[in-house]
């Protein structure tokens, strides 16, 4: 059987790493989720809980695939 090294999807999350006043000032970037698909494109988001960040992030992909289905290459 022949099995060939396949790239997988990567999801990484993460809290932000940022100053107390600044994440009370702006709540909804208290997380981020970076998104690397096979396809070689990154996709990010932010949100205040960690599953709204990968919530941001799909739909970021979602959107940027949609323009690359349109895109003529």
């Amino acid at each position: 059987r022949n099995r060939s090294k396949r790239m997988l999807t990567k999801i990484k999350t993460y809290p932000q790493d940022l100053p107390v006043e600044w994440l009370k000032k702006y709540p909804r970037h208290k997380w981020r989720c970076d998104i690397f698909p096979e396809d070689g494109s990154d996709h990010h988001g932010l949100g205040e809980t960690e599953a709204q960040a990968i919530h941001s992030a799909s739909l970021a992909y979602l959107r940027w695939s949609e323009t690359a289905k349109q895109t003529p290459f």
